[in-house]
């Protein structure tokens, strides 16, 4: 029988009771990765021009300017007198950015390609009486039911009305008759241009989203879009900048901004229903 040296033993105890107490090492932290990259926007759909005729034969002219999800909330931009569509642009490069609102800017019977009947007849905002410029409801009225026609590209959940001063008018009286077009813009609003009422349309509004700007400098504006403001439950801002309709927010580029956050504002609660 053959025994280990003393000294031996002793060595395999030790590493018997080393393997006893040993704990093993803990895992390696996990390296983080890096994150993806946020997907960028999908491109904006390319502008189409629309071309549509009114119930009384004139043809209308725009621009529409999809987003890339066809119910996305619309803004229809009526211009002001003596002027077309192209006065919006500020205006709509900032409703086009992410997240994109869907446009359509119209030239209103007798401006800018709106000139023509459907029987090929000329027509000028300069030889307008009163009769005419009351059509220009009819215009906007078109357009909103082109939107919701089967000729449209797009499917607007909600159609929002931006007007600027007798372009205004067509909206308020627009609105007065359809009870669904519940959010209003109006620049320089005047209570009868062109002897054209807007007060008694805009007693039939009831509560509406509204936002009316005006500058203090013109009385009848100023006054005009406090009433609307009251009448609607909605809100009435008054500018120390001279300036009448969309050049009010070239004055002050704090004025085009809150017009684009009144539209965003909407925009989303558009969407959460």
């Amino acid at each position: 029988m053959h025994c280990l040296p003393r000294h031996g033993v002793f060595w395999i105890l030790a590493l018997g009771a080393l393997a006893c107490t040993r704990k093993e090492p803990p895992p390696k932290a996990a390296v983080p990765t890096a994150s993806a990259a946020p997907s960028p926007p999908p491109p904006l759909p390319e502008p189409i021009e629309v071309r549509t005729p009114s119930r009384d034969g004139i043809w209308l002219r725009g621009t529409l300017y999809p987003a890339p999800e066809p119910d996305a909330p619309l803004v229809l931009l009526v211009h002001q007198l003596g002027s077309s569509r192209k006065e919006w642009e500020e205006v709509i490069r900032e409703l086009r950015k992410a997240p994109p609102l869907a446009v359509l800017a119209i030239d209103l019977r007798g401006h800018g390609e709106s000139t023509e009947s459907e029987g090929q007849e000329r027509i000028s905002f300069l030889n307008f009486t009163q009769k005419d410029w009351e059509r220009l409801e009819i215009d906007v009225t078109t357009m909103v039911h082109y939107l919701r026609g089967p000729a449209s590209p797009v499917r607007p959940r909600k159609i929002f009305l931006v007007g600027s001063s007798i372009g205004a008018t067509a909206v308020i009286r627009t609105a007065a008759a359809d009870p669904s077009l519940e959010v209003l813009a109006l620049l320089s609003p005047g209570r009868a241009y062109h002897g054209v009422d807007v007060m008694v349309p805009a007693s039939k509004l009831g509560p509406r989203r509204l936002l009316a700007i005006a500058s203090r400098h013109e009385s009848d504006s100023a006054e005009t879009a406090s009433v609307l403001a009251k009448l609607t439950q909605g809100k009435a801002l008054v500018v120390d900048e001279e300036g009448h309709g969309v050049s009010l927010l070239s004055a002050n580029s704090s004025h085009l901004r809150t017009l684009v956050d009144f539209l965003r504002e909407n925009q989303r609660e558009a969407e959460k229903r």
